[in-house]
């Protein structure tokens, strides 16, 4: 009885372990956001929340970041630049994702951004 209880205890705790937390803590913060920057930052958390789990809102929200991200706000562009390369790579778009990729490349050099340097890298690797 007690193995009972403790197998029945262990699986509710590894099935109560998968929530949503994380995505429904970065969507209300998404509906709170008061600059475009902020939410350009949020959109690209949930991006890399959805990237794997739901193509067509990670897609959503992609389309969405890049009508609004500039080339002024060079964080938040390469970040974009970045997801929008994974996105193709993994739905098998390989000459977009070598544009994405590369266009990171020209600006983290130009920005001296070494994180998004090797990112765009990895990313040119993936051929």
């Amino acid at each position: 009885m007690k193995t009972f209880r403790l197998c029945l205890f262990l699986v509710i705790c590894y099935v109560t372990s998968f929530s949503q937390v994380p995505l429904d803590s970065l969507l209300l913060s998404l509906s709170k956001a008061s600059s475009d920057s902020a939410r350009i930052s949020i959109r690209n958390k949930l991006i890399n929340e959805y990237i794997f789990i739901d193509r067509f809102k990670a897609e959503s929200l992609l389309s969405e970041n890049l009508k609004q991200v500039k080339e002024e706000d060079p964080l938040n562009y390469m970040e974009t630049l970045y997801l929008q390369g994974i996105f193709s790579v993994n739905n098998e778009k390989q000459q977009e994702a070598l544009l994405n990729f590369s266009e990171l490349l020209r600006l983290a050099q130009k920005h001296n951004n070494a994180q998004y340097i090797a990112k765009s890298y990895y990313g040119l690797t993936k051929y």
